[in-house]
């Protein structure tokens, strides 16, 4: 579909990839020392209190992301012993949001090398890094952001109900 307004889309090359591929490798190595075989972090242990409901008294939990409490409760009731397990999914939508924050600065029409510095930000936030082990759905909240601002966008360019259609 061809743009209607706005600065047309920028080029990905090869060498944007390999850019890409580094940036979300280092972010990969700042985020995976989070990881523990431990018991969960004292701030991390209420929510997995989630585990000790059935999945009726899950699927009306509000609290946070919806189906997040739902999706956590069922890893760690696979295996209680194994918080690395439930940290795997924010460790996913971590790093998952470093590429989708470059492909919507590059969706937006920003040129080289904007795309890449708004990637690396947040590769080296300690802030997104640290909630990328965590239980928390911070991470998971990055990716939804970027989809809200890509489906609104979308949207601007051509006021349209396909427009929100994927």
């Amino acid at each position: 579909m061809a743009r209607r307004s706005g600065a047309p889309l920028a080029k990905v090359g090869r060498w944007d990839v390999v850019a890409l591929a580094a940036i979300v490798a280092f972010g990969l190595w700042l985020r995976v020392g989070g990881l523990t075989r431990n018991d969960p972090w004292f701030d991390d242990a209420w929510v997995l209190l989630t585990g000790r409901y059935g999945i009726h008294a899950l699927l009306r939990m509000s609290a946070t992301a919806p189906g997040y409490d739902l999706g956590l409760s069922l890893l760690w009731q696979s295996d209680h012993g194994a918080t690395w397990l439930t940290q795997l999914p924010e460790l996913a939508f971590g790093v998952c949001g470093i590429v989708a924050l470059y492909a919507l600065v590059t969706w937006f029409g920003c040129r080289r090398p904007i795309p890449h510095l708004a990637a690396f930000v947040v590769a080296v936030s300690p802030v997104a890094a640290t909630y990328s082990t965590r239980l928390k759905p911070y991470a998971f909240d990055l990716l939804a952001t970027c989809l809200v601002l890509f489906l609104a966008e979308r949207w601007r360019r051509a006021p349209a109900p396909r427009a929100l259609a994927w």
